[in-house]
């Protein structure tokens, strides 16, 4: 099986913010059962969560998209459906169908004609708006680096604007109408994954962000920013800043790990490499063993959290490994076939290849 090297700081990151989405949307999912107090300690971990896990995940997705402009149109249209479109649709569709079939472990009810309107724009269910934009995003910045780099970066000042525009008029406003609501996440989208774009094409711009000697300079703005967002509503349009410091941190601190540390998370980028199954099942797994602990009368936060969390990782990894090692990762949403087990094989996936030659 032939592999190609990874960026193993890019796996560390990936690694620590797919966990960090598992446990906000676990808090998230306790809140609204009654189990997480909405002024406590576990959601103000939520908040400072959200001030950056998603514009990381964009902007990762931007970081890997160095030569695509080079893609023909056929590979990028390929690319796309394996690695967002198919997550999508298979994902929504599952979700949506253990939402009809058991209603009463759900935090929100659909009906069946959101089968067919998951497909509009604006439409997405729970946690996989993330993948529409993020198909937006690409499509956007494809079409405009196959003309000109110029069109790139005026396309990167357009959606970091209406971001902006979002953020100080819309943001915290309830009954956001769909349009609206639909913009702001459109351009939470374009502006992370063009930074990405322009970071992974500019050394200058990367090395900038990446650079160990700049580590505190992005602590300090993120936390400063993000406690002004959490305490004060006014700020709401720092999570700009939130969103560009916490990234740039998150980034610097892994590439730091992965070249200077003396020890090596390989747990982390394992998590890493499973992100896309996580992201797309863990919600699943959360509400199951939500379910299943309040109908045997637990009803600790802490517990709560930590099995949610737990479960949330390790069951769509599991399923990520067994995939990917059976090679049908594209027909269960899971992207394209990867040679995940490169560089040794992770416990459970030690055990499922001893299972399958017994």
């Amino acid at each position: 099986m032939t592999t190609s090297k990874r960026i193993l700081y890019l796996d560390y990151t990936k690694g620590y913010a797919i966990i960090l989405v598992v446990l906000g949307h676990t808090i998230g999912g306790l809140e609204k059962v009654g189990v997480v107090s909405p002024a406590g300690f576990y959601a103000t971990l939520s908040d400072v969560i959200y001030t950056f896990h998603m514009p990381l995940f964009f902007f990762v997705s931007g970081f890997l998209s160095a030569r695509l402009a080079a893609q023909p149109p056929r590979a990028f249209a390929s690319g796309a459906f394996l690695t967002i479109v198919a997550p999508y649709l298979i994902w929504s569709w599952i979700f949506l169908s253990m939402n009809v079939a058991f209603p009463n472990g759900a935090n929100a009810h659909f009906s069946r004609s959101d089968f067919i309107d998951i497909l509009a724009p604006g439409r997405s269910i729970g946690v996989y708006w993330f993948l529409y934009a993020l198909l937006v995003a690409r499509l956007a910045y494809y079409v405009a680096a196959r003309i000109s780099r110029t069109l790139v970066l005026a396309l990167f000042g357009a959606f970091s604007l209406t971001y902006l525009f979002c953020q100080a008029f819309l943001a915290g406003v309830e009954d956001l109408s769909v349009f609206a609501g639909t913009i702001f996440k459109f351009s939470q989208g374009g502006t992370f994954v063009g930074f990405g774009l322009i970071a992974a094409t500019n050394e200058n711009v990367k090395e900038a962000i990446l650079s160990a000697r700049r580590l505190p300079w992005w602590a300090v703005g993120w936390i400063g920013a993000a406690a002004l967002v959490i305490r004060y509503p006014a700020f709401e349009v720092l999570r700009f800043a939130t969103g560009f410091c916490g990234t740039a941190l998150t980034l610097s601190l892994a590439r730091w790990i992965e070249f200077k540390s003396p020890y090596q998370p390989q747990f982390l980028s394992n998590i890493g490499k499973a992100t896309i199954a996580i992201f797309v099942a863990h919600v699943i797994f959360a509400a199951a063993i939500r379910s299943l602990l309040l109908k045997l009368g637990v009803h600790g936060a802490f517990v709560h959290v930590v099995f949610g969390t737990t479960a949330g990782v390790i069951f769509p990894m599991v399923l990520f490994y067994a995939a990917n090692y059976w090679r049908i990762a594209p027909w269960v949403g899971f992207g394209k076939n990867a040679p995940v087990f490169a560089g040794g094989l992770p416990p459970f996936a030690t055990a499922l290849r001893a299972f399958r030659k017994s």
